[in-house]
């Protein structure tokens, strides 16, 4: 349980810096762009999660599973070395759908964003991000929390200096913070297969890849119906109120989703030892007690994160975004109420049940919109929006 509760908390960290540059630079964010351009940026990271889950195709996921699942006659080496290949090959098809298809979009939808070149680079730096995420799973395989942690402190330290560098000395505001992340997806993509090399087996099999397909496929709509869990509230935000509305929820997301990166990279980090118990005696025993921890500490953490967050919103952020107080009472309670469904997810990963997955996640995503609507409604930010949209 030592070796356990240590790779738990180096993964969560390692995770938790990988996904917090965001928060780390609100002070700079709400300081040099308007609550309309934050607005702006949070709509641009909503169609940045999509996109990641498009070109991923759940591999990594598959790869993950597979590692761990005694019955099968490949080797991790094997496994993780035919994903990358897998995500190669995937490439160039998956380009190609999706350039016309986002060019379509923006030109319909979203026609005061520029597709070229903000929109090309955004598309460009997502693709790039599933090879860095099998290496990823790859280390949680191994359990090599050590270089993980070293691996997340580089790219936070990279990310997080090139994107000050282009917004702040060469004032490049939205695109320059897509720049950053373009070159260093690229960068780290390379150094992922460079790595993989030396601890992989790069040859392809059909049967692997049919079988990593089976599992990771099936994923897609769990995924898709998890992005639109989250992204509702945005994409209501922006469609009914306005960008500056959405650039108020953003910020205040930006600290309620502390609790969302803290138990995303729990999962990651505690899902390995959850497909061991699974596997082994007692099984039905142990997993329950697992189950009952995470429930504990995931409710004591989310009020201790309201609790301190209420005040720090208004010591970091610049004073103009400070109503964004508003929002945090109603992030923090459904970003619990998400969280704990993952228990159910765990349950299912382990029987192998991964289409049951996406009709969990349907029915918590209707829940999660539904308590968006009546959250926004009650607070009047539909029709206060509307309002401010008149000329």
């Amino acid at each position: 349980m030592n070796k356990l509760l240590k790779d738990s908390i180096l993964f969560v960290s390692g995770g938790f810096l990988i996904k917090s540059f965001g928060l780390i630079l609100i002070p700079l964010y709400t300081r040099v762009l308007t609550i309309e351009e934050y607005g702006k940026l949070s709509l641009l990271n909503v169609i940045a999660n999509m996109l990641s889950i498009i070109f991923g195709l759940g591999i990594s996921n598959a790869s993950l599973r597979y590692s761990f699942n005694r019955e099968n006659e490949f080797s991790r080496e094997k496994i993780y070395g035919n994903s990358i290949i897998l995500q190669i090959a995937s490439w160039p098809v998956v380009m190609v759908i999706v350039l016309p298809l986002f060019y379509i979009i923006f030109r319909n939808i979203y026609p005061y964003i520029e597709f070229y070149p903000l929109i090309i680079v955004l598309i460009l730096s997502v693709s790039f991000l599933p090879i860095r995420h099998i290496w990823e799973s790859s280390l949680r395989a191994q359990k090599n929390s050590k270089l993980f942690v070293s691996w997340a402190i580089i790219l936070f330290t990279l990310q997080t200096s090139l994107i000050i560098f282009f917004v702040v000395f060469l004032k490049m505001k939205l695109f320059g913070i897509f720049l950053a992340q373009l070159i260093i997806n690229f960068s780290f993509g390379i150094i992922a297969i460079n790595y993989l090399k030396k601890y992989s087996t790069f040859k392809f099999s059909k049967t692997l890849s049919k079988r990593i397909l089976k599992f990771g496929v099936p994923l897609i709509p769990y995924s898709i119906f998890f992005w639109l869990e989250s992204a509702s509230p945005r994409i209501l935000l922006e469609k009914y109120a306005s960008l500056r509305e959405l650039g108020l929820f953003s910020v205040s997301m930006q600290f309620a989703g502390i609790l969302k990166i803290l138990t995303s990279h729990l999962d990651n980090a505690l899902l390995p030892n959850f497909y061991e118990l699974a596997g082994g005696e007692n099984r039905e025993v142990k997993i329950g007690i697992f189950q009952m921890k995470y429930f504990f500490f995931i409710t004591s953490f989310a009020i201790g994160l309201y609790l301190i967050t209420k005040p720090l919103l208004f010591i970091i952020v610049d004073q103009k975004f400070h109503e964004a107080i508003k929002y945090l009472p109603f992030l923090i309670i459904t970003y619990w109420i998400s969280d704990l469904i993952k228990i159910f997810k765990w349950n299912l990963l382990a029987a192998n049940e991964s289409g049951l997955i996406s009709i969990l996640q349907i029915i918590s995503t209707i829940l999660m919109i539904a308590l968006s609507m009546l959250f926004l409604n009650i607070y009047n930010i539909f029709r206060s929006g509307r309002e401010k949209k008149k000329p």
